[in-house]
């Protein structure tokens, strides 16, 4: 099963303190409801996305990655970056592409910095948190129509300062966009034509 949220869920009690058993019963009907009304409505996700077969190397090299950058997140003293989900949920979509051009790191870079923007101001400038939710899910809807980009977790990076007990108004949506460019950028060079043309002469 090719789930990349899944691979993030794990994460997400870690950075929302969440510490009860409801949030994995929550999880498991928000998860079969949503699941349900897809059987009932028939609806067949049309993905024209060209997808490598699972490559065993290319998802250790990402968890490796992965790893290392909270690594140095722990060293730095930047653990408010270390995982957030959505970004960790597009990267792992991303390293099991075919390809991966600028425009598509660039596109998905901008749309999760708007879309953090969007839920940090969201949140703090309404008190009511469903109108806040709903606010965020027309202005994300609308940042990606824009820009040409089917990206369905910049709907959760909207809502996520939500759920984090230590988003800060002023610096979160750099957050977003410092570990967006980073973690993007680095698949951005692995699956460059340069970089997959040295490893085949180094691996000869």
């Amino acid at each position: 099963s090719f789930l990349a949220p899944a691979f993030a869920t794990g994460l997400l009690p870690v950075i929302t303190n969440a510490t009860s058993y409801s949030f994995i019963i929550s999880i498991f009907l928000f998860t079969s409801i949503l699941s349900l009304c897809l059987i009932l409505g028939d609806t067949k996700e049309k993905n024209n996305k060209k997808y490598k077969e699972q490559n065993s190397r290319d998802g250790i090299i990402y968890i490796l990655f992965i790893a290392l950058w909270i690594l140095i997140c722990d060293h730095e003293k930047w653990m408010f970056m270390a995982a957030l989900p959505p970004v960790i949920v597009i990267g792992y979509e991303a390293i099991h592409k075919e390809e991966y051009d600028g425009l598509t790191f660039t596109k998905q870079v901008v749309c999760l910095f708007l879309s953090a923007f969007i839920g940090i101001q969201a949140l703090h400038f309404l008190d009511n948190l469903v109108l806040a939710v709903l606010i965020d899910m027309f202005a994300v809807s609308l940042v990606l129509r824009i820009f040409k980009c089917r990206l369905p977790p910049a709907y959760a990076m909207a809502i996520l300062p939500m759920v984090l007990y230590n988003a800060s108004y002023s610096y979160f949506y750099f957050q977003v966009l410092l570990m967006s460019v980073i973690i993007f950028g680095a698949i951005y060079l692995y699956k460059s034509p340069v970089f997959r043309r040295n490893i085949k002469i180094f691996s000869r």
